[in-house]
């Protein structure tokens, strides 16, 4: 299990170059990241986590490029490239794993993945959340078919051996809340 950290670079997390990140990353490895961007940094506030995004790795068959299953404000639930995390992202990003899944867990995740494609990004729920959590009073606004980043993450992981425990306070699931989960260790960083 991942323990709480104050930052990805002061962490006793193992760090190495771009090389070793493309290395160790494995297909459904997920990936958290620190960004600097400014609503990086308002998530971090809210959330009470150096981290604030989260996305899975994989590599189609006979691919040669990793891709990301990942949602965000601007694309919603979309795929990406790895190469823009490891090459362009502001910010650091370290790999994890979950213990026990098998490839066919992995397939699982990505039907998940696949069966939510293009759906909008859940910045009500996100916003509403944030509130929650600051105020503990304003309600939780859940819309459907409509996703976080960590939220993603959750519902992918649902049908496998290891599904998502609930969030700290019972009802959301912040990056945070999938690092600290009991299944997931971390397995490399990369600080830039």
């Amino acid at each position: 299990m991942a323990q709480h950290i104050q930052t990805i670079a002061s962490s006793s997390i193992p760090k190495g170059s771009k090389a070793d990140f493309y290395a160790a990353i494995q297909f459904g490895d997920i990936i958290f990241c620190q960004g600097n961007y400014d609503i990086s940094k308002a998530i971090q506030v809210a959330t009470h986590s150096c981290l604030s995004h989260v996305l899975v790795s994989w590599l189609p068959p006979n691919a040669d490029c990793w891709l990301t299953a990942e949602s965000t404000a601007d694309k919603g639930v979309h795929v990406g490239l790895i190469s823009d995390y490891v090459d362009k992202y502001n910010g650091d990003i370290v790999i994890c794993r979950a213990t026990g899944l098998t490839d066919v867990d992995h397939y699982k995740m990505m039907n998940q993945f696949y069966s939510v494609l293009e759906c909008a990004y859940n910045a009500t729920e996100e916003v509403s959340t944030l509130m929650h959590k600051l105020t503990m009073v304003l309600p939780i606004v859940q819309p459907k078919k409509e996703y976080y980043c960590s939220q993603l993450v959750k519902f992918m992981r649902q049908p496998t051996v290891a599904p998502c425990g609930v969030g700290i306070d019972g009802v959301n699931y912040t990056p945070e809340d999938a690092w600290l989960d009991s299944a997931i260790y971390p397995v490399l960083a990369y600080c830039k």
